[in-house]
């Protein structure tokens, strides 16, 4: 792959993303919540994703993958697309983290990681692009994604760096709180 493939990788995405903004009534409320909960976990440094939390990401990503496979097969296309793959694989996901969550099936860390908002998110965002025929899946288009994405997840690394405040705040309030019991 050259330099002008990839850069047709990235004009896929714009493309995707631009060309029919009724898609961003969809993909507003993902990429909210995506910023919202990188923005919240690197706020409170040391809150933990947690089983219910990990319920409802998984819900919610069934949810959107299931909506997205409903939409492939309304345009018409078939099972050997490797978006239906794709979209297949975030649904399995979807309903294996809620069965994880649920169940209790591994431990806090481990969920904490599979059902992550970064994942879970990037995984919805992917399914409404790849389920309404906006993005094909090819190695320029997977190649700027993963570029994409590494930008992105540097960003929220540096800005979950600068924050803590309020996460400090609270681990003293607690510190002060069981001073007090004692």
């Amino acid at each position: 792959m050259n330099i002008a493939e990839l850069f047709s990788g990235f004009g896929a995405i714009r493309e995707a993303l631009f060309t029919d903004l009724s898609l961003w009534w969809v993909l507003a409320p993902i990429v909210v919540l995506w910023v919202s909960m990188e923005v919240y976990f690197g706020e409170y440094k040391r809150e933990q994703l947690g089983f219910s939390s990990a319920l409802a990401n998984g819900i919610s990503l069934s949810w959107i993958a299931f909506s997205a496979l409903r939409l492939f097969f309304s345009e018409g296309f078939s099972i050997g697309a490797p978006e239906f793959y794709a979209l297949a694989f975030f649904a399995i996901y979807g309903v294996f983290v809620v069965v994880i969550a649920f169940r209790h099936a591994f431990s806090p860390r481990v969920v904490n990681y599979l059902a992550a908002p970064s994942l879970i998110y990037l995984f919805s965002t992917l399914a409404v692009l790849w389920g309404q025929n906006l993005l094909e899946i090819s190695i320029p288009v997977l190649a700027a994604l993963l570029i994409i994405l590494a930008i992105i997840w540097g960003f929220f690394a540096l800005l979950k760096r600068q924050l803590g405040i309020l996460g400090e705040i609270e681990a003293v309030r607690r510190a002060g709180d069981n001073d007090k019991e004692v």
